[in-house]
């Protein structure tokens, strides 16, 4: 599932072989490697501002969301649902993620808030 940056150039995509995610500046073919969590990073998702970006972080059936500042990479985890989550979506404005998950006992569209 590969998601391209605000700018462009750079997009992000989930690796198999290492649980984690790629970023490939599509210019000149360079990469950077992410491990975040134990289980798989999937469904990369940018901020609109490029600075960030949100994965699910699955261990088994269940995951949560992270997300990785791409300025220090630090990892920030977001839910601690445990639930089966997925499909992070950043706001226009990088302040809250959408996101689909069945922590309500039935699969539902949930917002949260995200702090600067």
């Amino acid at each position: 599932s590969p998601s391209w940056a605000p700018e462009s150039i750079t997009f992000a995509y989930e690796c198999e072989n290492f649980w984690g995610f790629r970023l490939v500046n599509s210019a000149d073919g360079s990469d950077t490697s992410y491990r975040v969590c134990r289980g798989q990073a999937l469904a990369p998702s940018w901020s609109s501002d490029g600075e960030d970006i949100a994965v699910i972080c699955k261990d088994g059936p269940i995951g949560d969301i992270y997300t990785i500042d791409l300025n220090d990479s630090s990892v920030t985890r977001i839910t601690y649902e445990r639930s089966n989550t997925s499909q992070p979506s950043w706001s226009p404005v990088s302040n809250k993620i959408a996101f689909a998950s069945d922590m309500g006992g039935d699969y539902d569209i949930y917002v949260i808030d995200i702090e600067p």
